[in-house]
């Protein structure tokens, strides 16, 4: 269904987001950093472009932009040598971890299919707990002197901590949008959209925590979802 202002808005997006993606690179080599610094913060800030999620009038558009989006990561990463795969893949990663930025896309992708309207706020408020929670979840502890590890993995408590701290900025800055724009059930008092961001921060910490194992190199599915089936549920019998 053709739309000049969703159209305009769908490709500010796609050509927003690789332009981000080009211009950390370029810092990135400059400064001699490691791939690691590109992957984080494409985790940590191209899941931001979900907050324009309200802006859009039907839903087909940014479908599309995350299904092309999708597509170019997925070649990019299969060419090996290409900007996009010595940008997000890291030397020694493992198959299924170096697709992590295809799972995340996707993710956002299938919240984005099953969640409309008034329900758009569940896929902000989840996608923004693994791009800010998840984000910062590995990367902190990195920092920290003494970390207190959980006996089933190499994760760590201050780990959970600051994605949980995170996850919670990233739910209430998605939530308190969807509450601005149409994109709610109903007008959420103060007290319930902090109420529903933290239930939700909590969530996704507990999955980013139990994702362990093949299923580690998925939370960028696992947390998402799990944000998403809480929150809908919530919606539904309460």
């Amino acid at each position: 269904m053709w739309n000049f202002h969703d159209a305009c808005l769908a490709i500010a997006v796609i050509l927003g987001e690789v332009l981000f993606i080009y211009i950390v690179e370029i810092i990135r080599r400059k400064m001699n950093l490691p791939t690691s610094f590109t992957r984080r913060m494409i985790h940590f800030f191209a899941g931001d472009a979900v907050l324009l999620i309200p802006f859009f009038t039907y839903q087909i558009y940014p479908l599309i932009v995350l299904f092309l989006m999708a597509t170019l990561t997925t070649v990019g990463i299969m060419k090996k040598e290409g900007f996009f795969s010595t940008s997000m893949v890291e030397k020694g990663d493992v198959v299924l971890h170096a697709y992590g930025p295809v799972y995340y896309i996707i993710s956002v992708l299938i919240m984005t299919a099953l969640f409309w309207n008034e329900l758009r706020y569940i896929t902000m408020v989840a996608t923004m707990v693994m791009a800010w929670g998840d984000g910062v979840a590995s990367l902190i502890p990195k920092y920290l002197k003494k970390l207190h590890k959980y006996p089933w993995c190499d994760k760590s408590i201050e780990g959970s901590l600051s994605m949980l701290l995170f996850s919670l900025f990233g739910a209430l800055l998605a939530l308190s949008i969807a509450n601005s724009f149409n994109s709610t059930p109903k007008v959420f008092l103060p007290m319930e959209i902090l109420m529903i961001s933290l239930l939700a921060s909590i969530v996704g910490t507990v999955a980013e925590a139990i994702s362990m194992g093949a299923i580690r190199h998925f939370d960028n599915f696992s947390v998402p979802f799990s944000v998403a089936l809480v929150l809908y549920l919530l919606e539904k019998f309460f």
